[in-house]
């Protein structure tokens, strides 16, 4: 990457998803040695434990607001979600405020790097993201519900088509603003939650928002395991040749237990977990 840029990389991290950050962090530095980025943890009030198990790194905390969490309990209430660990599912939102950065890269924490992109970094637009399920399976959504339907059905004006997953979004500095953050806020108070599609939350918000604006990057940015087959078939991109591994669903490579089980049924190992594996133990086994 040429000049200063002063960039970033952010996730989220929950209780259940620090072994996810520690082998996400670990694989990004390993395959971007070079490159001059602060690291960033999304989290709510209750960080302690983080900066004890993310210590051989060096991080910055970033922890949601206020606004964000009065948003998100409007929303529990409205979707009948309360008490179901919805919560952390917008806390990707804060990444348009955690500070003056000219460039800020989120990457779900259950994503681990198997190549460097530094040339990623170099692009000149505000907005990547690579595109969801629905695309790949050449499928649109209902801009007001956001659920799946077909791209010759209904009113075309009403569909978001391609749709993205913000598992891994490239932010640039026209967006990393508080005004932007501050209108993606109050969308959870705008939509009608219980007549929009469950379980994707900031997806719908940045989706709809962004509608548009956001410039599509290669599968290999985001290569979403859990369809695998369709995207080999759509883009002829094997999993082991993308930059980006992405463990949507369940189980995560980490729920030792539930892969175990998985592959003992199976009796074979995939190559994917194993590359996980091998970035999760190597943040154990190495200092920065």
């Amino acid at each position: 990457m040429s000049g200063r840029t002063k960039i970033a990389l952010a996730t989220v991290c929950t209780p259940n998803f620090i072994k996810g950050t520690q082998a996400l962090f670990y694989s990004f530095l390993k395959h971007h040695p070079t490159l001059d980025i602060d690291l960033v943890v999304i989290c709510d009030k209750g960080f302690t434990p983080f900066r004890k198990t993310l210590k051989r790194l060096d991080i910055r905390f970033h922890q949601v607001s206020d606004e964000l969490t009065e948003a998100i309990h409007h929303f529990e209430k409205e979707s009948n979600t309360q008490g179901k660990h919805t919560s952390a599912r917008f806390y990707s939102l804060e990444l348009f405020r955690i500070g003056d950065y000219q460039k800020v890269l989120f990457m779900d924490s259950d994503m681990i790097c198997q190549k460097g992109f530094p040339e990623l970094f170099d692009r000149t637009g505000n907005f990547y993201a690579a595109p969801d399920r629905v695309f790949y399976n050449g499928l649109v959504r209902n801009s007001e519900t956001y659920k799946i339907i077909s791209p010759h059905s209904g009113n075309q004006q009403k569909v978001i088509s391609p749709t993205f997953n913000t598992g891994f979004m490239l932010i640039g500095r026209s967006y990393l603003n508080y005004p932007t953050y501050q209108k993606l806020v109050h969308s959870l108070y705008d939509y009608e939650w219980r007549k929009m599609m469950p379980g994707l939350n900031d997806q719908i918000i940045i989706n709809q928002y962004f509608k548009g604006q956001i410039e599509t990057l290669p599968v290999h940015y985001n290569y979403l395991l859990k369809i695998q087959d369709t995207i080999l078939r759509k883009e002829g991109t094997p999993a082991g040749e993308s930059k980006v591994l992405h463990w949507v669903g369940n189980p995560k490579p980490w729920n030792f237990k539930k892969v175990a089980s998985r592959l003992l049924r199976r009796k074979k190992t995939p190559p994917e977990w194993l590359t996980w594996l091998k970035s999760y133990t190597g943040y154990h086994m190495n200092r920065r």
